[in-house]
């Protein structure tokens, strides 16, 4: 059996020391069949040099040898893996649409139809996303008509929305304040060509809407969210607006909407989905302090000062009504009741009420009757407005045309009005 070498043995070394170093060897190893004496350690002997030098054994498997500060294992750069890029989110591409309406009416008091207008508006609509919690919106709205030929431009909205959840949306901005469904619809997805609770004539009170601003926006802050089944929805908004003007207080405006039969999702409602079984209900409510204003019969030169003000409450409640009947034919009824509370407020209240069907797919006669009863019955008559139209629907709301005729009343006050329509969208 071959012995390990003992390269550090001196050869001052005693005998006693070598024993004790050969048998400490020796319980190490297994003891050799037939021990030999031990020898003097010599230097070896140079190798020849067609040889090549001897390799020098391992370290037994029970001696660690340290790594030296040379080490390259020890000085080597640490290893690490390449970084995985994280999937960059898709936000969505920016949205951007076109809408327009044009009409051209032929009006005229009592039984007379002798006054040629035209009105029309454009609108530019643009969104996206900026985080997985934040998009916005921002539109633009042009319109003509009304005796100016420039025309008219502003911002329509200028929303940034924060998200993070279907029950929890804060909107800022200028948007559209949440009171009722035709707010909510506007023009654009109405069966009526007309918005309703519009007054008709300088002088007399004609059916009015609640306190929104341009085109039913104001500057402001909405809380609002919503839960959406297959057969059921609930929203609720709550909102505070005119705060641009900072010296008043704000108007205070809300609203909750329960559908059944069918769902209506997100922010805005339609006053009709040209096929979509559904039943809704929504009641909405506002408050401003010192809202109700004199102004419109008040002369601050004649009377002295500013004109008198109180505090302004509104109450509305609305039902809508759809049923596809067959393959063919879809009925839709709607209607809407407003209260209206201040000192000073011209209106005490005012309701409308529709009814249409749609045939084919295209065609939709349709009647409505809206009135609004005054507050002050010694300056103001109880008016009243019926409209009667067929509308011919091409593509939805993306491309619709209607034609009707109005009538509407005020007292001894007589106004008709025959027009036609057309509505696009891209």
């Amino acid at each position: 059996m071959k012995h390990k070498p003992l390269f550090l043995l001196h050869s001052t070394f005693s005998s006693s020391a070598i024993c004790l170093l050969a048998l400490q060897v020796a319980a190490q190893e297994p003891a050799p069949a037939e021990p030999a004496p031990a020898a003097p350690v010599e230097p070896a002997a140079p190798a020849a040099a067609a040889e090549p030098p001897p390799e020098p054994e391992p370290p037994a498997a029970d001696v660690v040898a340290p790594l030296s500060p040379a080490d390259p294992e020890l000085n080597a750069p640490a290893v690490e893996a390449p970084p995985v890029e994280e999937p960059k989110e898709d936000l969505g591409p920016l949205e951007v649409s076109v809408w327009g309406r044009i009409d051209t009416t032929l009006n005229g008091e009592e039984e007379k139809v002798d006054d040629v207008g035209s009105t029309g508006l454009i609108q530019l609509s643009t969104n996206g996303r900026l985080h997985d919690y934040f998009s916005f919106t921002a539109n633009f709205i042009a319109s003509y008509g009304g005796g100016a030929i420039t025309g008219d431009a502003a911002i329509l909205d200028a929303i940034l929305q924060f998200e993070p959840h279907d029950l929890f949306h804060l909107w800022a901005g200028r948007n559209l304040v949440p009171v009722d469904r035709s707010n909510f619809s506007g023009p654009w997805f109405m069966g009526p060509w007309f918005y309703p609770l519009f007054g008709f004539a300088d002088g007399q009170i004609g059916p009015t809407v609640p306190k929104q601003g341009p085109y039913g926006r104001n500057d402001g802050l909405t809380a609002w969210g919503f839960y959406a089944a297959d057969t059921f929805s609930i929203k609720y908004y709550l909102g505070a607006y005119d705060l641009h003007v900072p010296d008043e207080s704000p108007l205070i405006s809300g609203r909750l909407n329960l559908t059944l039969l069918g769902a209506e999702p997100g922010y805005y409602s339609n006053s009709t989905y040209y096929g979509k079984d559904l039943l809704a209900l929504g009641a909405g409510f506002q408050y401003k302090k010192d809202g109700s204003s004199y102004a419109w019969n008040w002369d601050p030169v004649a009377m002295g000062g500013p004109a008198p003000t109180s505090d302004y409450s509104e109450f509305n409640v609305d039902l809508l009504f759809e049923k596809k009947l067959g393959s063919s034919a879809v009925l839709n009824l709607e209607g809407a009741y407003y209260m209206f509370n201040g000192d000073y407020e011209r209106t005490d209240a005012a309701w409308f009420a529709v009814a249409s069907v749609l045939l084919g797919g295209a065609w939709q006669p349709l009647v409505r009757v809206q009135q609004a009863l005054p507050a002050y019955e010694d300056v103001d008559e109880t008016s009243t407005i019926f409209d009667g139209q067929i509308g011919y629907v091409l593509n939805g709301f993306a491309t619709r045309f209607a034609a009707g005729f109005r009538h509407a009343t005020a007292g001894d006050l007589k106004d008709n009005t025959i027009f036609l329509g057309a509505q696009f969208m891209k």
